[in-house]
């Protein structure tokens, strides 16, 4: 085999690697969002992923194409949370939370930029997954206790949809 032939195939697997890294932590994160949704009764079809905050396509599923591999090891993707009105369904908005995942051995350590500081977590320990989501539903419901939407909070982002 030449050089060029082993730095080629060197080059594949590294590919592969990559592709199957970020396979198990979209895995991962597809599995703590259905539990989330079933432990908040959130419906699944409100739940989307985007690799960005300003992408245009959003996913039902986390996978290669919502989320970006990063130098530090981490998946980056922004989790959407689209909420209608109790009273209005055609009023709808959208919470949206930057997420990150790291795999580590067994474990995730997972990252909610600004809301959650890094939790090493499994898919064997549901509990630490509901403290997260207790987390994520309290800053939820504190922005809208509030009798003004503040839309300088600093902890996600947000949008009205059409």
């Amino acid at each position: 085999m030449s050089t060029y032939q082993d730095l080629s195939k060197t080059f594949a697997e590294s590919v592969q690697l990559q592709a199957k890294y970020v396979s198990a932590c979209c895995a991962f994160s597809n599995f703590f969002f259905s539990q989330m949704a079933e432990c908040l009764e959130w419906p699944k079809d409100q739940m989307t992923f985007a690799p960005d905050e300003n992408s245009q396509i959003e996913e039902p599923i986390c996978n290669s194409n919502s989320v970006r591999l990063q130098g530090d090891g981490n998946i980056h993707f922004f989790a959407l949370f689209t909420i209608k009105r109790f009273d209005n369904v055609d009023h709808r908005y959208q919470l949206i939370f930057p997420f990150q995942v790291k795999k580590l051995e067994e474990s995730f350590l997972l990252t909610i930029t600004s809301l959650v500081e890094e939790v090493l977590l499994s898919t064997e320990d549901t509990q630490e997954m509901k403290n997260v989501y207790e987390n994520l539903f309290a800053a939820m419901k504190s922005y809208f206790d509030t009798p003004y939407l503040d839309f300088t909070s600093e902890d996600f982002l947000r949008r009205t949809l059409p």
